[in-house]
């Protein structure tokens, strides 16, 4: 189950993360291409302004050449042309000369770099290219008679303007502009690749992350099932035996004082159980909650084992910090308190000293608990807090502790935010809890 979940999860992920990415990169792309598609129209108006000087220069210089005032001839600027081979071809609308065989006759010669050129069929030829002239008049025309006002043909963009009785037909090759994508695209393609293997492995490696929890949280629950299962069977197999033996006999009340100790060890399993859910639903945080005295309730929960402290030899040893207050269910840190201070005093040495202490500092609060006795070893502090986890697991089943005390403990201060460890060296043990103000 959480093999699917984590394969449904990476095809989410990944599916998600792919199409972003090829979102960005088809945005990108034509970003690119209308970025690309901007210049070539700036360069298009360009030379079609320079194409119309051109010729009209190129009239002028002839007129002034037929006067012989030659101090006045003026050349077309050549610097306002594009880098790109453009061509501007100039049809007279009715197909005659308007103005005394102006094309014909006078739009020739060259001004600057750019040749302007005529024939006898009313169309004169403004070029900044290599292509034949007889090649840019058929070009010219084809676009003419796409009847667009502008676009693209072939590998041209052009633009049809109206000028006097004339159309203007300018158009620049595109190739070596559009080419320069190529290595833009191809680039973005590279990119795009790349992010989409590195988001397909994030993706792998997320869901993990994300299904790690899951799985360690079902796994708590199959071994929890286990144990609570494992721990009620049993004193039920003990209460069955007994009331085949209390059937048997008349002599029975030995076998029912059996069957009672049994069942008192399963209520108490059971209620602890209940606690625990309690303590652990998020749903409850808060109800019941109050502002109340850390310190008063502290020393209250200490007082009455102090008898069962005198009964095994053991002294409690107590600084508590007075008027600390807490914001919280006096019921749930008096329940963390009483399972600490019982099991210092239940895992101390005789005639040892058990130290409680609550010390309030700046920004935190801290209850400490420790004993003297064996040493908890590194692995065993480990797992000190699992639900049904105990160090010497014979004694404490014999006593009828069944490992919950201290997971109840850590889903309290979890509970409030806080934090529990513990740390045994040299036959110390300390419990030491601590919440944030």
């Amino acid at each position: 189950m959480i093999k699917k979940l984590q394969h449904r999860i990476e095809l989410i992920l990944s599916l998600t993360i792919v199409g972003i990415i090829i979102v960005v990169l088809v945005f990108s792309m034509l970003a690119q291409f209308n970025e690309n598609t901007s210049s070539l129209e700036k360069q298009l108006r360009r030379a079609e302004d320079a194409a119309y000087d051109s010729y009209y220069e190129s009239i002028l210089d002839n007129r002034i050449q037929k006067s012989g005032d030659t101090d006045n001839t003026t050349k077309a600027k050549t610097d306002a042309y594009p880098d790109s081979p453009s061509y501007a071809v100039f049809i007279e609308t009715d197909g005659e000369s308007t103005d005394g065989a102006m094309l014909s006759d006078e739009a020739s010669g060259d001004a600057g770099d750019v040749t302007v050129e005529n024939n006898e069929d009313g169309i004169a030829y403004v070029q900044n290219g290599n292509a034949d002239k007889d090649d840019v008049a058929a070009l010219a025309r084809q676009m003419k008679e796409t009847g667009n006002d502008s676009g693209e043909y072939s590998i041209y963009m052009y633009d049809i303007r109206d000028v006097e009785d004339m159309k203007q037909i300018t158009f620049i090759d595109t190739t070596e502009v559009r080419r320069r994508l190529i290595p833009i695209y191809v680039l973005t393609a590279i990119i795009g690749a790349a992010a989409i293997a590195a988001a397909v492995i994030i993706s792998i490696l997320l869901s993990r992350y994300l299904v790690k929890p899951i799985a360690e949280n079902i796994k708590k629950q199959k071994q929890f099932i286990a144990d609570a299962s494992h721990e009620l069977k049993t004193p039920l197999a003990v209460v069955d035996v007994n009331i085949d033996m209390a059937r048997s006999t008349k002599d029975n009340d030995k076998y029912l004082g059996y069957i009672k100790g049994e069942t008192k060890k399963m209520n108490r399993l059971i209620q602890e159980l209940l606690t625990l859910a309690s303590v652990e639903d998020a749903e409850t945080t808060e109800k019941g909650w109050e502002h109340f005295n850390l310190s008063d309730t502290i020393e209250g929960v200490i007082l009455p084992f102090e008898a069962v402290a005198f009964e095994k030899g053991v002294t409690i040893d107590q600084q508590i910090d007075e008027n600390i207050n807490f914001y919280g269910d006096p019921v749930d840190i008096s329940r963390m308190a009483e399972t600490l201070i019982e099991n210092a005093i239940n895992h101390s040495d005789a005639n040892a000293k058990v130290d409680v202490s609550l010390t309030h500092t700046k920004n935190h609060i801290r209850f400490k608990v420790g004993n003297h006795g064996e040493t908890i070893d590194p692995e065993s502090q480990k797992h000190l807090f699992e639900r049904f986890y105990r160090v010497d697991k014979a004694r404490n089943r014999k006593e009828g502790h069944f490992g919950l005390g201290l997971a109840i403990a850590k889903a309290t201060t979890d509970r409030y935010g806080g934090t529990i460890s513990v740390s045994s060296e040299n036959g110390y043990t300390v419990f030491t809890v601590s919440f944030r103000e």
